[in-house]
């Protein structure tokens, strides 16, 4: 089915054509003349091969083992994952993505790498390179599934080779004390917020800091999982799907008891109980005023971790703390000090 429609940002005619078995296809004209013409033109050709068998459509239903849209594997793969782990973090937006894009409107029987590569070049106009190979791992994974478990076949495809080379970026961002007094100093003397709100900001900042939870983590804690005689805090359902539980610092304790006597003991109640986008827009806000824009929410974990290791913590330990599964995906997080090593080495005996 075409459709014409005039875009007035562009001052021209946009010709639209969408067959069933087909990825959408679009044109622009000056002329609404011309924009009928090429509309007609392509259905036409796009039937033809249809009938000519050069392009399967996909059967009534979807049902059939042989054809399928890229849109019925992407809803199918949502309900397989959805049984398995959570995914509304990553898995859902990436998936999201794909489902707006012209791909879903393909088959599996006409879906070709030229396809992806086309998908590939248009994100990195936006987005970088890490977070399509990201993306393009989601992809890759869901179409394997539907290859190995449902039977379907990808004949003009090479699955495994759905990919991006990114090149390892490995932020090293360090929090000073100078930084550290710069955030506390514009929250305390906000203007529009109350004292309770400067106190929540404070106190996220500060065990985010100490503690190096994820944001996620943080803003899911309740006060039930806080337990007091082991200063411990308890950590269910992580990023990776797994439990785990936080050793505390003193001043992580001293927070704790804070937050859940404000809350009056409620077992139930959240600990910090702030909107993961409130709290995201009142950090951007305080980095722009502080000139801290290079220094992101997340990078409050690289510091607490980094910050284990110079306080004595063991590998095993930190990698405790931090409930990273490998060794590799930890030392991303973790940076040295150049100021800190210098000053060990001059404290070190003279070995001559």
């Amino acid at each position: 089915m075409a459709s014409i429609t005039f875009r007035k940002d562009r001052q021209k005619w946009q010709a639209k054509v969408r067959l069933t078995g087909f990825a959408p296809e679009s044109n622009m004209f000056d002329t609404k003349k011309d924009a009928v013409a090429w509309a007609g033109a392509r259905e036409k050709q796009l039937k033809g091969d249809r009938l000519l068998g050069t392009k399967k459509p996909p059967e009534k239903g979807g049902n059939s083992k042989e054809t399928i849209l890229i849109s019925e594997i992407i809803v199918k793969y949502r309900e397989y994952f959805e049984r398995g782990k959570s995914y509304k973090d990553f898995y859902k937006p990436c998936l999201d993505l794909l489902e707006r894009h012209r791909i879903s409107g393909l088959t599996n029987t006409s879906i070709r790498m030229i396809d992806f590569t086309d998908y590939k070049n248009e994100r990195l106009l936006s987005v970088s390179a890490a977070r399509v190979k990201s993306q393009l791992g989601v992809y890759r994974k869901m179409l394997k599934v539907a290859s190995e478990e449902w039977g379907y076949e990808f004949p003009l495809l090479n699955v495994e080779k759905i990919g991006c080379r990114a090149s390892p970026t490995v932020r090293v961002v360090r929090y000073d004390k100078e930084d550290i007094r710069a955030v506390l100093d514009d929250i305390w003397s906000r203007k529009r917020i109350t004292e309770e709100k400067k106190q929540l900001l404070h106190d996220c900042f500060i065990f985010s800091l100490e503690a190096g939870v994820r944001r996620g983590e943080l803003l899911k804690m309740l006060n039930k999982h806080y337990s007091p005689s082991t200063r411990t805090v308890s950590l269910p359902d992580t990023k990776n799907g797994d439990d785990r539980v936080l050793g505390l610092s003193p001043v992580c304790v001293e927070i704790m008891e804070r937050r859940v006597a404000l809350a009056c003991g409620k077992p139930n109640s959240r600990s910090f109980p702030i909107e993961p986008d409130d709290l995201k827009s009142a950090y951007r806000r305080t980095r722009e005023r502080t000139g801290l824009r290079e220094k992101r929410w997340h990078d409050l974990r690289h510091e607490a971790l980094s910050a284990y290791f110079e306080k004595g913590l063991t590998l095993p330990e930190v990698k405790s703390q931090s409930g990273h599964r490998s060794i590799a995906s930890l030392d991303r997080y973790v940076h040295a000090r150049v100021s800190t090593i210098v000053s060990k080495l001059g404290a070190l005996p003279d070995s001559k």
